[in-house]
């Protein structure tokens, strides 16, 4: 559903809303706004999950492994295949929908860049009281607890790369 909202936004000559103001130019072009983009927002999780999702879903305990008489290949296949949905644009519909909301009301309508300016549309005014201050301290929570894990499961998948090619453990090397 957002996507095809989205496409239509970005190629319809009705929807010709920028984020600044009428009179700007852009900053950056759409290349470098893409690329900025998916340096932020892929660049970490390909770095530390790019091999390591694909082996999890080719080794771990899952409904493609769970068939003995599936051959190896097509279990490695089936593995990609989840991890290019996992990462593909699915995620990205998201991220994509909640910068535009953020970049139109920041840019064009001179609202704060937080989260409750999202909800503006829907409770209006409100934003500027205990609603609002709800819906950032939820946003500011949510993101604490992403960013955590997605350390702390970096930090073990470290921690196991260490050990396995420790002195404690050369046997299996």
């Amino acid at each position: 559903m957002l996507l095809p909202n989205i496409f239509c936004h970005q190629h319809s000559k009705q929807f010709t809303v920028y984020s600044g103001q009428d009179d700007e130019k852009p900053e950056y072009n759409d290349g470098t706004w893409f690329a900025m983009l998916f340096a932020c927002g892929v660049g970490v999780g390909l770095f530390f999950f790019g091999v390591a999702e694909p082996l999890w879903h080719y080794i771990g305990p899952n409904r493609y492994t769970s068939d003995k008489y599936m051959p190896d290949n097509e279990v490695a296949q089936w593995a990609m295949n989840v991890t290019f949905f996992h990462w593909g644009i699915h995620g990205w519909i998201v991220y994509v929908m909640i910068g535009i909301i953020l970049g139109f009301l920041t840019f064009r309508k001179g609202m704060p860049m937080t989260m409750k300016s999202c909800f503006y549309p829907l409770i209006g005014d409100r934003i500027y009281g205990w609603m609002g201050d709800l819906i950032d301290i939820f946003s500011i929570l949510t993101t604490l607890f992403g960013v955590c894990t997605s350390l702390g499961l970096g930090t073990m998948q470290v921690n196991k790369g260490q050990y396995s090619f420790s002195a404690n453990n050369l046997n299996y090397i």
